[in-house]
């Protein structure tokens, strides 16, 4: 299935367009049926690409979508088609300001500055920056998601 899928994903590797901001699925790898989808990326900017992935997902029998971003960059009208699209949650980091009272509900905003302040005190004293991302939290500082503020409610 593995092998399959990347075949499917170089076919159509080509024929995706080529502008900024246009966005294709060109292939879902494995069992997605009954199961919560979670997609991560690097940037909202205007929202099509995460669009297209969840209704991708749904289609494949996905129950459920949820959307993260490090850079809400929220571009033209993109809060707004993003609110009224079948993603349950948008959580993005407050890498680029947004007023919060002005986001809906479906929008989650946490704060990037105490992992990035814990990274840059680690840097300086010599100890493990990769520590912060692993199961062993004994050296980690507590900046995690407050409990108010899970993906999954």
């Amino acid at each position: 299935m593995v092998r399959e899928a990347v075949e499917e994903y170089a076919r159509n590797r080509d024929q995706a367009a080529s502008e900024p901001d246009v966005s294709e699925v060109s292939a879902i790898v494995g069992d997605i049926s009954g199961k919560t989808a979670i997609i991560a990326d690097d940037m909202i900017t205007t929202g099509g690409t995460l669009i297209k992935a969840a209704e991708a997902l749904l289609a494949r029998g996905a129950t459920e979508v949820y959307a993260c971003a490090t850079h809400a960059v929220f571009a033209r009208d993109s809060i707004g088609v993003l609110d009224a699209s079948a993603i349950r949650k948008i959580v993005v980091t407050d890498t680029i300001p947004h007023e919060r009272s002005m986001l809906p509900p479906k929008f989650e905003v946490l704060p990037a500055a105490p992992i990035l302040a814990d990274a840059l005190e680690r840097i300086s004293t010599n100890r493990s920056v990769s520590a912060l991302f692993t199961d062993d939290t004994s050296d980690v500082l507590h900046w995690a998601i407050p409990h108010e503020s899970a993906l999954v409610s």
